[in-house]
């Protein structure tokens, strides 16, 4: 995943696990007679291990970004949610705002690097159920 995109699922986090909770209700309440329970008991099982791997990853995505003060939160927010042309056009206007948005992103790239490998199951997961 790329940053922008791990910071878009840092900042929308609480919102991905509430449509997964809703999601596990769904399959845990789907029992009828063409399904049986151990169906349901299995997608329901396999969609709680994600909640729990999503959840470490964004546990883990927030000590990263626990260093950063405020303002720099709300840089690294502004720049996840721009669109793409618009951090062009500010690079070309000399503004320096796109210029201490990369800063940021690339120091928050470098904090997360370690842990790439061990949460990669997460990332995965987050790209799985974040549609940006």
């Amino acid at each position: 995943m790329k940053v922008k995109a791990i910071l878009r699922f840092y900042f929308t986090a609480e919102r991905v696990e509430a449509m997964l909770d809703r999601l596990i209700y769904k399959k845990a309440l789907s029992v009828s007679a063409g399904r049986g329970a151990y169906e349901c008991a299995e997608e329901v099982a396999e969609l709680v291990e994600k909640k729990g791997e999503l959840c470490e990853f964004a546990v883990f995505l927030g000590r990263a970004l626990s260093k950063f003060s405020a303002r720099e939160l709300e840089v690294l927010k502004r720049y996840a949610f721009s669109p793409r042309r618009s951090e062009v056009e500010m690079v070309r206007e000399g503004g320096d705002g796109a210029a201490e948005a990369h800063r940021l992103a690339v120091a928050f790239a470098r904090r997360i690097r370690g842990g790439a490998e061990k949460y990669s199951d997460g990332m995965r997961v987050a790209a799985e159920f974040c549609f940006w």
